[in-house]
């Protein structure tokens, strides 16, 4: 049987699905391109995310947060992404895919949010490529600090 968290995180992608969802986000560690309280419209990708996407995830702490992909790559053959908040000294925990929501598609946020440019995707994909070279040669540890930009889902913003 699944978590509650899990079946939570299931009825959203599904409401999702049908129309994009809105969510409003507590927190400064997309500023300034998403501000606190902003409200964004999120939906999942019909096909892969990508690098600069930015995407509402659950965490491991179980709550959802809002922070740029990285990269994806694979760990013993399963799936995992890695995100950062644009203010973020160091990449989050990663994660699997079943812990995505979706990806911003639009909102009260600066366009680099929903539509990141080329440069922008190859700049992000650089920099998770790299701190995923530093991690398997022994050069980052303490991945599971905490998160700053935390979605909020639900009928009123409060």
């Amino acid at each position: 049987m699944q978590s509650p968290s899990h079946q939570i995180d299931h009825s959203l992608r599904e409401l999702a699905r049908q129309q994009p969802l809105r969510l409003g986000i507590s927190g400064h560690c997309m500023h300034p391109a998403l501000q606190d309280g902003a409200a964004v419209l999120i939906q999942p990708r019909r096909g892969p995310y990508l690098p600069g996407d930015v995407l509402v995830f659950r965490a491991n702490d179980g709550r959802h947060y809002c922070h740029r992909l990285m990269v994806a790559y694979r760990r013993r053959g399963e799936p995992r992404y890695l995100t950062q908040s644009d203010n973020g000294p160091r990449p989050d925990a990663s994660f699997p895919p079943a812990r995505i929501l979706g990806r911003v598609i639009g909102g009260e946020c600066a366009p680099s949010i929903h539509s990141p440019t080329l440069p922008h995707r190859l700049q992000c994909a650089w920099r998770g490529g790299l701190f995923l070279l530093r991690r398997a040669f022994g050069g980052a540890k303490g991945l599971d600090h905490g998160f700053g930009h935390r979605a909020k889902y639900g009928p009123d913003r409060s």
